[in-house]
């Protein structure tokens, strides 16, 4: 537990330091008197999954200053949960524009151009590269659910190759995918082009 609490208080020391402020008095001398502060976050939150000491003290001291008493609440422990689900959304979003991008070079790659069209042969019934691509998960299956080659071929597909696609998949990443902030969704077009946006 001892080293929980010294990173804990290593991440305040160089969060406060990286403010400017160097009077609140803080050290890993278990007998100084914010020491106990530490140590009951430790106790109370430090087990708990997804915990991160440099995480806690960035949320709570993003856009004020606190002192240790401050941190060992509730509302300090919600800050940092709160914190992270956003930092957790953004790498999210991150990943989701760089599953368009490796698309759009997976289309260039097979087809010598970027062109959905070709790539999924939206007026053929048959199995085609894009198809092929989304089945065995090569390609980003939120590109390919607001995708207009996408969305013809699959309703001209034969029977046949038309029972591997899950209906009810498709529509759950479509619904995600149109209900992502407006700012990603203007940068997935742009990645995707805007003409191939259904």
């Amino acid at each position: 537990m001892d080293k929980k609490i010294n990173e804990l208080i290593d991440a305040y020391i160089h969060e406060m330091r990286n403010k400017g402020i160097f009077t609140i008095p803080i050290s890993k001398d278990s007998t100084h008197k914010n020491y106990k502060y530490f140590e009951q976050i430790i106790k109370t939150y430090g087990n708990i999954g997804g915990w991160d000491p440099v995480v806690f003290i960035r949320a709570n001291l993003e856009t004020k200053t606190k002192y240790p008493a401050q941190l060992n609440t509730k509302t300090a422990f919600n800050a940092f949960k709160d914190y992270k689900m956003s930092l957790n959304t953004i790498n999210k979003d991150e990943k989701i524009v760089q599953s368009f991008v490796n698309t759009v070079e997976t289309i260039i790659a097979k087809v010598g151009k970027y062109d959905p069209y070709l790539f999924f042969e939206s007026n053929n019934e048959n199995m085609s590269k894009g198809l092929a691509c989304y089945l065995n998960g090569s390609i980003s299956k939120y590109y390919c659910v607001v995708n207009k080659p996408f969305l013809e071929k699959i309703r001209i597909l034969s029977e046949d190759i038309g029972q591997f696609l899950d209906i009810d998949e498709l529509k759950i990443k479509r619904a995600f995918i149109l209900n992502t902030p407006l700012k990603l969704r203007n940068e997935l077009k742009k990645i995707m082009n805007k003409d191939y946006w259904i």
